[in-house]
């Protein structure tokens, strides 16, 4: 177990270091202007990655033996990382700022997060909504075990189709915004999490009915959450200038996932307390009063298309932190 520990905390580690940069980096690679079709190529990718994933672990685990399973997938990581290493350096790769402090930078992210109304509005919005889904996570297995009679095989079966609903998400986003608006579409879909969760609390019936209303609510998840991420990624890469992009990403989802344990905590109490159902439907619920809350606190809703990037002048200090200056 101590090895699992420190192998855990080390890829734990590497993502939370992974995840800003490769936001960063495929920004100013693709340009701003193709960020949703980006955004929406690597959910396809994901998409299909969750969609085949769990069947071939299965596979391996059952033919192979766990450890090779493990061994298999540490091999892959070096095999991405090859891939990455192999694409061109271009001058968009150089320091956007000098260095200073951790501590300095961390102020330079959290105050140009607080004095831009959408960025400021998303990292609370975000806050919240994880809790709702980490209330939903803590107690969903359970639910469907316990409550409606699924075995392993039929939950891992029906948790195919939060894949195939990602895999539609990231197909149709670029669609929905150009036909209802970029704002519209982002909010619909924060909105379409909460209709999910009631979808799924109410799964009940005889085991095909509630079967189905059980893969109904997962489709309908992923395919909200997945509209919403591609849409959110989008807008926060647009609107952050470039010299804070390393910054801002890195606030937000350390924001945005803070509140994850709380969640996770409140699923346990309301379902110890008031049963497993009442905390996916409470959690559905929440999410369907944030939407509004969220288009009334930021301009969002009104947003047709992508605004520009603005100026560096979120932050005092970062004129000086520019090279050259």
């Amino acid at each position: 177990m101590p090895v699992l520990y420190v192998a855990g905390f080390l890829v734990g580690t590497g993502t939370v270091i992974g995840w800003p940069a490769y936001q960063v980096f495929m920004t100013e690679r693709v340009g701003r202007d193709r960020l949703v079709e980006a955004n929406a190529k690597i959910g396809i990718s994901d998409s299909a990655a969750q969609l085949m994933g769990p069947g071939l672990a299965g596979a391996l685990i059952h033919w192979l033996t766990a450890p090779i399973a493990v061994l298999l997938d540490a091999l892959a990581f070096f095999a991405s990382a090859a891939v990455l290493r192999g694409i061109p350096p271009a001058a968009t790769d150089a320091p956007k700022v000098t260095a200073t402090s951790v501590l300095a930078e961390i102020r330079e992210g959290l105050r140009a997060v607080w004095l831009h109304p959408i960025l400021r509005t998303l990292a609370w919005a975000l806050a919240v909504w994880q809790v709702f889904r980490h209330a939903y996570i803590a107690v969903v297995v359970l639910f469907a075990a316990r409550e409606l009679g699924f075995s392993a095989g039929q939950v891992g079966f029906l948790f195919m189709a939060a894949g195939i609903g990602s895999l539609a998400a990231a197909g149709t986003a670029q669609r929905c915004n150009e036909r209802f608006g970029f704002g519209p579409t982002m909010l619909g879909a924060m909105a379409g999490t909460g209709v999910a969760w009631l979808v799924l609390g109410s799964a009940s019936g005889t085991p095909g009915i509630a079967a189905t209303l059980f893969g109904l609510g997962l489709f309908l998840l992923d395919f909200s959450a997945m509209t919403f991420f591609i849409n959110y990624l989008t807008l926060r890469q647009t609107v952050t200038p470039d010299a804070l992009l390393g910054r801002v990403t890195a606030t937000m989802i350390a924001l945005s996932v803070s509140t994850a344990p709380l969640g996770g905590l409140a699923g346990g109490w309301v379902a110890e307390h008031w049963g497993l159902r009442s905390a996916i439907l409470l959690a559905g619920v929440g999410a369907l009063l944030l939407a509004p809350v969220v288009a009334w606190a930021a301009p969002i809703g009104r947003m047709r298309a992508l605004e520009a990037a603005r100026e560096p002048v979120l932050t005092a200090s970062v004129a000086e932190e520019m090279p050259g200056n």
